[in-house]
This record gives C-alpha cells, structure tokens and sequence, in this order.
C-alpha cells in the first residue's frame, strides 16, 4: 500500500514539474533559441549516414530486385500499368484531400 502511495506522490511530481516547463516564461526571462544542431555536426552525420549505405547497398540493388519479381515482358508492362494507376490515384487524393473548403460558408440548406 505505502509503495503505491510512494509510486503516486512521484508521479504527482513529474506531472507538477512538466506542467511547470510548460509555463511561458516571463517576457524578460525569454532566452534565444539556439539550433538543436549545428550545421557542421549535421554534415557530418548525413556523410557518416551515407557512406554506411553506400556499403551496405549496391548501386544496382534496385535493377536487380525487379529483374527477380519481373520475369516477362507481360509482368512488366502490367506493373507498369499497376503502379501508374496507384500512383495517379494517390496524388489525385493528396490534392483533393490537401484543398481547403471554404465554399461551405456559401451553402444554405
């Protein structure tokens, strides 16, 4: 029983604590934002990142995983076709869902 009062009182705690990070800070305490990283370091990382897949993949990985899935000529053309079909479909939706609606202010039932 007193361990789960003591497991509550910390929460309780954390909670306070989190809410008091979020608080705003007073306008004359307001500190400048520093970038979380620098660009130099980001440099670094993306070439470490790069070279890390440029060993563990092959330049022609991608030719060669089709050349397995797609054995004829007909298989090629119907994945063609396939992809085109999703592909438009997708970017129909991204656009219809991206539009904003304000025509339905106008509307009167």
């Amino acid at each position: 029983m007193k361990k789960k009062q003591d497991e509550e009182s910390k929460l309780r705690s954390e909670e306070i604590k989190i809410n008091n990070e979020n608080e705003e800070m007073p306008s004359s305490e307001v500190k400048e934002d520093k970038p979380l990283i620098d660009s130099k370091d980001s440099k670094q990382k993306v070439n470490l990142c790069n070279g890390y897949m440029r060993r563990l993949i092959s330049k022609d990985y991608l030719s060669n995983h089709f050349k397995n899935i797609i054995k004829t000529v007909d298989e090629y053309f119907m994945y063609r076709k396939q992809f085109s079909n999703y592909y438009a479909s997708n970017c129909f939706l991204t656009y219809a869902f991206s539009l904003t609606d304000n025509t339905h202010q106008n509307i009167k039932i």
